[in-house]
């Protein structure tokens, strides 16, 4: 199959655990001996982390997305709201192009924020090619939170309805059907590839215990939070305990997040190891014990859950968290509460004083890890089959000798997208430049009322104290008249 992913970020554009998955699905495809074609956006600024995937067919075929490299750098930025929640020509245009050359069997479009979303689901859609829009994010709410001026949400409703949605959770999907529903969906767990198996679960009866953080270093993962709860644990237990962090985000949060360790007392056991290759990561889990994810309740998956467990840790997580949807529900070592870093501490102590308990829980969701996650033995292969299949619902194919796919598509579908896109912003400029004409129009009356007439007249012919003296009188009249 001829498989064309679209991600508005791909390696080495990379900020977190998304661009990772695009990157292992398009490699696990192609192993699999599938025709990968990868569609991103030009990798400009700080945000070129990774090395670049030299063995992918990676077209940097769309506009750079700035706004997570002002996001990053602290840097404002002027970032026009129809890149995440309207059209953007450029990018729909050049998708066209692509899909005309690489003639895909599907198009599995892993997130579109950035890109001018409505845009590029409805090219896609109207190209008539199986497509999938992969819900790893709460697209609905960022569309719906973006529109200016004349509302496209209803275009984006209507390509809903023309393709699939694979959710990375049930609680996902819901989240992404708020703005109507897709015209068929599934949901399939985030996957990673376990070759040769989970590692054996590490022990806890060491002396001193590593607990670890990985992953973006933000506010909403719930740091906060923790470090305040590793205080309280560390006050607690007997055996002791550090905390790592690895990964990197915003020098803002960074230095709150330092701040935060400092103020609870705790810095000579917590330590911030920054960005680390994958390879260092990997050495990093291998001294670890324990993992630690307090996510929130909007958190659609997380890899690092998987690939905690996967490296043998056990893993204390967010019950409300997606990922969570995909482990035993009678999990005793889930966080109810991630606001509350007592509750958390409380899980922490539970998990480290029956040691037992923890080891033989590991092992269960190691299996569910096999079972749910296995990228290429359970993942992969759902969402290729949804993809497939998708193809049959489609009446006729633009690729047919019978319809001129490049002329069918450009002319009856894409340019007539986008030109009823320019049409409504042409009118918006003529009834805002109407508004205006009004406002100017409204103020020349009010400028040549009788009232300001009559107002200029007695300013020329009355002196300014007087004038004062006759407001304080009069000011002062109903008072008196009440006494």
């Amino acid at each position: 199959m001829r498989i064309q992913l679209v991600s508005n970020l791909f390696p080495p554009h990379v900020i977190g655990g998304y661009e990772i998955g695009c990157l292992r699905f398009a490699r696990a495809a192609k192993q699999a001996g599938h025709q990968v074609q990868v569609l991103t956006s030009l990798a400009t600024g700080r945000l070129r982390k990774r090395s670049e995937a030299v063995d992918l067919d990676v077209q940097p075929i769309f506009a750079p997305v700035y706004n997570y490299e002002s996001v990053l750098s602290d840097v404002p930025a002027d970032l026009d709201p129809a890149a995440f929640g309207g059209i953007i020509p450029a990018n729909c245009i050049a998708l066209e192009h692509q899909i005309t050359e690489f003639r895909p069997d599907a198009i599995w479009i892993q997130n579109p924020l950035g890109l001018g979303p409505v845009g590029i689901l409805e090219t896609a859609a109207a190209s008539g090619v199986s497509t999938a829009l992969q819900l790893g994010d709460h697209l609905d709410g960022t569309v719906a939170d973006h529109q200016i001026g004349f509302n496209v949400l209803p275009r984006w409703i209507r390509a809903k309805a023309k393709v699939g949605g694979i959710a990375v959770s049930q609680k996902t999907l819901e989240r992404n059907e708020i703005h109507g529903r897709f015209g068929r969906s599934i949901v399939v767990a985030n996957g990673v590839s376990i070759q040769s198996g989970c590692e054996p679960v590490h022990s806890l009866s060491e002396s001193k215990l590593n607990l670890i953080y990985f992953g973006q270093v933000e506010r909403h993962k719930g740091l906060l939070q923790l470090v305040e709860a590793f205080a309280l644990l560390h006050s607690k237990v007997s055996q002791e305990v550090a905390l790592h962090i690895a990964g990197t985000g915003s020098e803002v949060f960074a230095n709150e997040l330092r701040q935060r360790i400092a103020e609870s007392g705790v810095r000579d056991s917590v330590q911030l190891h920054g960005f680390c290759e994958p390879q260092a990561l990997r050495e990093l889990l291998d001294s670890m014990h324990i993992a630690v994810f307090p996510l929130s309740a909007d958190e659609p998956f997380a890899f690092v859950v998987i690939e905690a467990l996967q490296a043998g840790l056990s893993t204390v997580v967010s019950k409300e968290a997606g990922v969570a949807e995909f482990l035993p529900q009678d999990y005793p070592f889930f966080i109810q509460d991630r606001n509350e870093p007592a509750q958390i501490a409380d899980v922490l102590e539970q998990l480290i004083s029956d040691k037992t308990a923890a080891y033989e829980w590991c092992h269960l969701l190691q299996e569910a890890v096999l079972e749910n996650c296995d990228l290429d033995r359970k993942c992969l292969p759902r969402c290729l089959r949804f993809l497939r299949e998708g193809s049959r619902n489609f009446e006729a194919s633009f690729f047919s000798p019978q319809v001129g796919y490049q002329t069918s598509l450009r002319n009856t579908r894409i340019e007539d997208g986008l030109s009823n896109w320019y049409a409504v912003r042409h009118l918006e400029n003529v009834l805002e430049d109407h508004r205006h004409a009004q406002r100017q129009a409204l103020t020349v009356v009010s400028k040549s009322s009788p009232g300001r007439k009559l107002e200029r007249w007695i300013r020329k012919r009355i002196p300014k104290d007087m004038r004062q003296a006759m407001k304080e009188r009069l000011r002062l009249a109903p008072s008196k008249l009440a006494g």
